[in-house]
C-alpha cells in the first residue's frame, strides 16, 4: 500500500523530471517535431508542480485545469503542423477551442465546487484526438504504409486522449461523486497520463539516442 500510494503521488512528476532530462541530454540529435513533445514535458512538469503547490497552498487547483487544456491544445496544434498535418483545419480547431477555453476560463468559479464544470480538458483532448485520426487518414489516402507504421507518437496521442474524453466527460459528477467514486476514477486517469509521459519519455530517449549513434557514425 505504501509503494501504491508512492507511485500515486511522485510518479508524474518523478517521471516528467526523467523525460525532460532525456530530452534536454539529446536536444541537438531529435528531430524538430519531437522539440515539440519535449516543450509539452515541460509544460506538463510546470502545471504538475504549480498545481501541487496550490493545491497544498489553498486545497484548490481547478484554475489550472482550463489552462492546462488550451496549452496542450496549442502544443499538439504545433506539433501537427510540424508534421505536415492538413493546417487549415489545426488553425480553425485551434481557434475555436481557444474561444471556448478563455470564456470557460473567464466565467469559471473556483469557489463553488459544486458548479465547477471544466469541460475545457474534455473538448482540447476531443479536437487533438481529431488530430490524430486525421493524420492517420491523411498516411491511409497516401498509401504511405511506412510513415503509418512509424506513427508510434500519433498511437501514444490518440489512446491517452482518447481515454481523457471517456474518464472526464462526466468532470461535474466525477467532481462531486461520493469519494470512494471519485478516488478510483482519478486513480486510472492518473496512471494512464503515468503511462503516456513514460511513453512519450522513452520515445525522446529512443529517438535521441538512435540519431546519436547515426551522427557520431
Amino acid at each position: 500500500m505504501i509503494v501504491y500510494k508512492y507511485i500515486l503521488t511522485y510518479g508524474s512528476p518523478i517521471v516528467l523530471i526523467i523525460g525532460v532530462f532525456w530530452g534536454i541530454y539529446y536536444l541537438k540529435y531529435i528531430s524538430k517535431p519531437n522539440y515539440v513533445i519535449l516543450g509539452y514535458l515541460i509544460v506538463s512538469l510546470i502545471f504538475d508542480l504549480v498545481s501541487r503547490k496550490i493545491g497544498s497552498d489553498s486545497n484548490n487547483n481547478l484554475l489550472l485545469w482550463p489552462l492546462l487544456s488550451l496549452a496542450e491544445l496549442i502544443t499538439f496544434s504545433i506539433y501537427y503542423l510540424k508534421t505536415n498535418l492538413y493546417s487549415r483545419a489545426i488553425f480553425l480547431f485551434l481557434i475555436l477551442g481557444s474561444i471556448y477555453m478563455l470564456t470557460e476560463l473567464y466565467y469559471i468559479d473556483v469557489y463553488n465546487i459544486q458548479n465547477f464544470q471544466p469541460y475545457s480538458k474534455v473538448i482540447s483532448s476531443f479536437i487533438i484526438v481529431l488530430f490524430a485520426l486525421i493524420k492517420f487518414y491523411q498516411q491511409i489516402i497516401k498509401e504511405d504504409l511506412d510513415s503509418l507504421k512509424k506513427q508510434y507518437i500519433n498511437s501514444f496521442i490518440l489512446v491517452y486522449f482518447s481515454m481523457n474524453v471517456l474518464l472526464l466527460l462526466p468532470i461535474n459528477y466525477l467532481i462531486n461523486a461520493k469519494i470512494e467514486v471519485t478516488i478510483y476514477i482519478w486513480t486510472v486517469y492518473l496512471l494512464i497520463t503515468v503511462a503516456f509521459y513514460i511513453s512519450l519519455s522513452y520515445y525522446l530517449w529512443k529517438n535521441g539516442r538512435k540519431r546519436k549513434q547515426l551522427h557520431c557514425g
